[in-house]
């Protein structure tokens, strides 16, 4: 077997239209070579949760890009969250990706958490990317409901934060019925 000097190689992650797929680039003998793979990765496989207080979670929670970049919706909570706070505030940090800001809102029942690439990841081809999360728990005739609203510099982070927060802690949907040809 021949050992074939690789001259240049390039790697890159991307995600268009939900899927993400891991791309190999090589140029060996000068001629090159691409490899595409799809994988089911989560983005917050790379990420790690980011403590903030007050004051920093706001300037960037107020910032115009965060603001352009958010991601909402409205979710059913999954029965086993109801009435349990702290069970939510473990699902939502999805591993260790997004850390708990204590102290930012007022209001108790909401959750505001926070993380970021680590500075490792981080390079001139990869800026820092910060991704800030606050759950509104409903009570009262809102029981059981919960708003999710996910900011971010990259649009891209916050819906796949959003959707990754969505999958932990809502009741999953039934799959809608096929059409029926008749």
């Amino acid at each position: 077997m021949n050992a074939v000097e690789c001259r240049q190689m390039r790697v890159s992650f991307v995600a268009e239209n939900a899927l993400s797929f891991f791309r190999l680039c090589r140029l060996a003998d000068n001629t090159p070579r691409s490899v595409e793979v799809t994988l089911p990765i989560a983005v917050t496989k790379f990420m790690e949760g980011r403590e903030m207080g007050a004051e920093e979670f706001f300037v960037f929670w107020k910032n115009e890009r965060f603001v352009l970049k958010e991601t909402s919706c409205v979710l059913n909570l999954h029965s086993r969250f109801r009435g349990s706070l702290l069970a939510v505030a473990q699902a939502s940090q999805l591993g260790r990706a997004l850390s708990l800001c204590r102290n930012v809102d007022p209001n108790p029942e909401n959750l505001v958490l926070a993380g970021a690439f680590p500075p490792s990841v981080c390079d001139q081809a990869i800026p820092l990317s910060i991704a800030l999360v606050r759950l509104e728990i409903g009570r009262g005739r809102h029981h059981g409901k919960c708003r999710l609203v996910v900011r971010s510099d990259c649009h891209v982070l916050s819906q796949g934060i959003r959707d990754l927060i969505s999958l932990q802690v809502a009741t999953p949907q039934p799959a809608p019925l096929p059409l029926s040809s008749s």
